[in-house]
């Protein structure tokens, strides 16, 4: 383990530690934007961060310095691993001020747990419109949501969309909600970007060529994506997909089915999509619901045009009700087909609307959202560090 820096620059105080709690390091945009957190909030506070498991390709994108501890908790393990996991992580959180659950359930469950017991602050951060996402998960969420989620101190929300719904869904927690988008570093973004392809994946992109990006499941509507591209005449045109998955060898037999296999590219997983995304012509995401897409957020980072369906939630938010980019219906591939088809017969409407203007962009700037959540963060500590000196000072003078 390496530990990063204690303290601010020109102070003599310490930063006080955060202990960030992760599911695993797989390569999903949530993950990265984890990861993109972890390097900006450094100048704010000390970060530990907990990985329930080690596994994930995205494991070489771990910021340098940064204290990193995996643990052996889920079905996978024997009780035993299980046990002597949670007890390293009941430790790493009575040496933290805060304890920080960077992911939707298990990992917010974990800190609401640690933090009563070990009577720490807490903060979840919502990367999914719960609505949505209860649909996907086993019923006993739903439970563990509505008993935990109210013991956390404050929730911050990657869209209003998603900050909306857990208020909706979760009794009593509507006023402990923040807002904040994604952090997304542009220079570094561009950076990669720049990266060649492998040769081989040179012949997908000739001629115009529209391109998902994401976890090959069902939520994010892949199938709706080939179906609709299926729709087009026959012409100078790509489909690449860009992902892994439990859908993909479905997904495979569908383009076969449809005749187009010969024109949708599968790339498979890739830890830098994002040469892929810079050849493409025009990005295309086809979900039923997101909490915040980063990747539409790339892609207009990228000057990329934009096809998105009008999902819960995010899209509509990023692409400012279709300003910077087209909106359509959810799960309807005659709709995605048309504007799809739209694109080909008129480019440069679309076109004009890529991109996002510098007071949108600074919403994703990762210092712009690391301060956030660092205000977030103290304002969580100060309350907890009066409650407790409140208690200490009740529990001295015998007051019940």
């Amino acid at each position: 383990m390496t530990t990063s820096s204690t303290r601010p620059p020109g102070s003599s105080l310490p930063l006080p530690r955060v202990l960030f709690i992760g599911r695993d390091l797989a390569g999903g945009g949530a993950e990265r934007v984890q990861l993109q957190l972890t390097q900006a909030i450094r100048k704010h506070v000390q970060v530990t961060v907990y990985y329930m498991t080690g596994e994930g390709p995205l494991a070489t994108l771990i910021p340098p310095g940064v204290e990193v501890v995996y643990g052996r908790i889920g079905k996978r393990f024997s009780p035993a691993e299980n046990l002597r996991s949670l007890l390293d992580l009941v430790r790493l959180a009575r040496r933290s001020a805060l304890l920080f659950g960077m992911q939707d359930t298990t990992p917010v469950y974990l800190s609401s747990v640690l933090g009563r017991v070990t009577r720490r602050p807490t903060v979840g951060w919502i990367h999914n419109t719960w609505s949505r996402k209860k649909a996907e998960v086993p019923r006993v969420h739903g439970l563990l949501v509505r008993l935990l989620y109210p013991l956390v101190d404050r929730f911050v929300a990657v869209s209003g969309g998603a900050a909306r719904s857990l208020a909706a869904e979760v009794p009593g927690v509507g006023d402990r909600i923040e807002v904040v988008f994604n952090p997304i570093d542009r220079a570094s973004l561009l950076e990669q970007a720049q990266t060649p392809i492998p040769p081989e994946h040179e012949a997908m992109f000739a001629g115009t060529t529209f391109i998902g990006i994401g976890r090959l499941e069902t939520v994010k509507g892949f199938d709706v994506l080939i179906e609709a591209y299926s729709r087009l005449p026959a012409g100078d045109h790509n489909l690449v997909i860009v992902g892994d998955g439990s859908q993909a060898a479905e997904l495979r037999t569908l383009a076969q089915r449809l005749g187009v296999a010969d024109r949708v590219h599968f790339t498979g997983f890739v830890t830098n999509p994002y040469p892929y995304l810079h050849r493409a012509d025009v990005f295309v995401l086809s979900s039923h619901f997101e909490g915040l897409p980063t990747v539409l957020v790339e892609a207009l980072l990228l000057q990329k045009p934009a096809i998105a369906t009008d999902c819960e939630s995010g899209p509509r938010e990023i692409l400012d009700g279709g300003r910077h980019g087209w909106l359509v219906p959810v799960g309807r591939a005659d709709d995605l087909h048309a504007a799809m088809q739209r694109y080909l017969e008129n480019p440069e409407d679309l076109q004009t609307r890529a991109g996002m203007n510098q007071e949108a962009h600074d919403r994703f700037d990762p210092a712009v959202v690391a301060a956030r959540f660092s205000e977030v963060f103290r304002s969580v500590m100060s309350r907890n560090a009066r409650q407790r000196r409140s208690e200490d000072a009740r529990a001295g003078s015998g007051v019940p």
